[in-house]
């Protein structure tokens, strides 16, 4: 590498560190729930097929509105006196989104990832939404290992970045996706374990259930609801979720 692209890359690395710094804070996230937040929400062709265009171009605000609905009534439930927490504003599709993160473990290129998120971030045309959190829609074709699809949230920046598949018979399961993210960006933390199976009892929708199984709802942030001791499996639907005690709690509920 020549000594005048080192210097470019020396003074890229100087304006990025700030945000990566930014990135890794401890900061509380919890809002106050003082007032409705707005949710930022652009779609994006992740797999650059007209199918997948189609698709897009077909959605509408209403088609996401079951999230604000679902996550009203859960805050009721637990005792939060703002009737509706988030309002979610759809976006034009964006040409380009970020990709999930690298795999656990691998320092130097999370840190990279974590430094052109936030530029990209701080680049994206909001599209005067006016949104207090970004959650990007990244739709593809269905593919085999549909719930494997990578997503990922974070309250710093209060970002959601999602992998949905496309059709009818996804888009209930899409809004499960979307609300476990949400979430994320106001301070929830994931109650599943590594192997996937849900925490106990944190993970559990009502781990005081007699008998415990199986479970009649999953709690959003573990997203699998236990049948057995043994066997779990993904909600299909919002009305299969319900939002736990130690997800309200750490939300600030």
């Amino acid at each position: 590498m020549s000594v005048p692209k080192q210097i470019r890359v020396l003074v890229l690395l100087l304006l990025l560190l700030p945000l990566v710094i930014l990135a890794f804070r401890d900061d509380d996230p919890r809002p106050d729930w003082q007032r409705t937040l707005i949710v930022g929400l652009y779609p994006h062709n992740g797999d650059g097929s007209d199918e997948v265009q189609a698709w897009i171009d077909r959605l509408h605000r209403e088609d996401f509105q079951p999230i604000e609905t679902f996550i009203a009534e859960q805050a009721a439930r637990h005792g939060l006196e703002l009737e509706r927490p988030f309002e979610i504003r759809l976006g034009r599709p964006i040409p380009n989104a970020p990709p999930p993160p690298p795999p656990v473990g691998a320092g130097r290129e999370r840190m990279s990832w974590a430094a052109h998120l936030r530029w990209w971030h701080f680049r994206l045309d909001r599209q005067r939404l006016k949104p207090d959190i970004v959650m990007v829609a990244s739709y593809q074709q269905v593919p085999a290992d549909f719930f494997n699809l990578r997503s990922i949230g974070m309250p710093s920046p209060r970002l959601g970045l999602s992998q949905l598949a496309i059709g009818q018979d996804r888009h209930e399961f899409n809004l499960v996706v979307l609300a476990h993210e949400l979430l994320h960006t106001v301070g929830a933390l994931d109650l599943y374990r590594p192997d996937g199976r849900p925490e106990f009892p944190d993970g559990y929708a009502e781990p005081d259930r007699q008998p415990r199984y199986p479970q009649q709802r999953a709690e959003l942030m573990a997203m699998v609801l236990p049948v057995s001791p043994q066997l779990s499996r993904p909600p299909r639907k919002l009305e299969e979720v319900q939002i736990g005690a130690r997800t309200a709690q750490q939300i600030g509920w």
